[in-house]
């Protein structure tokens, strides 16, 4: 891991995570600046920076700035398993 995120109260992210503030890996080099309507921020970089963001309208849908399958801690599998029951619900 190479910084925190404090996950959003009252967001999907948080029911599935658990915790508030997560140890996570950082790969990217870009980040959200302004978010469509359809969605609301999800968990935030101590630097301010969009880490996550999520749908406010569909049921399933999430965008993560780090890679929670390479990491080990309960929830991020956790975050990773409801990825996958998602994919296998849809259409």
């Amino acid at each position: 891991p190479s910084h925190t995120v404090t996950i959003i109260s009252g967001s999907r992210l948080l029911a599935v995570a658990g915790e508030e503030v997560l140890e996570v890996n950082s790969f990217h080099h870009q980040a959200v600046e302004n978010l469509a309507l359809e969605f609301r921020e999800a968990a935030l970089a101590p630097d301010g920076v969009v880490e996550a963001i999520e749908s406010c309208r569909h049921r399933f849908v999430l965008g993560l700035q780090w890679h929670p399958e390479a990491l080990s801690h309960s929830s991020s599998q956790a975050i990773f398993q409801e990825m996958i029951k998602a994919a296998g619900q849809s259409r």
